[in-house]
């Protein structure tokens, strides 16, 4: 083979090496996250079912506070989900 096309192919190997490296962190990261959202999602879950189930002793503050963690949520499932187009 011409010397150039050797440097193309070694370019193009280590290339995908990195990036397979880099993919199987991004994997584990990934992991990492959902594991601590799936937390996030149980908690908010059964804090809404308690809520639904006193519904008339459910204050402003709380119902702000139930926000605030369902918009982190929807937040984090959106990093995530661009970061699977990626």
């Amino acid at each position: 083979m011409n010397e150039d096309f050797e440097k193309l192919w070694e370019k193009v190997k280590t290339q995908r090496d990195e990036l397979r490296v880099q993919s199987h962190l991004a994997q584990a990261e990934l992991k990492d996250e959902w594991g601590e959202l799936e937390k996030k999602w149980a908690s908010a879950e059964h804090n809404l079912k308690q809520m639904q189930a006193g519904a008339k002793d459910t204050t402003d503050e709380l119902m702000t506070s139930a926000k605030v963690v369902m918009d982190e949520l929807s937040s984090a499932y959106d990093r995530i989900r661009a970061r699977l187009k990626d």
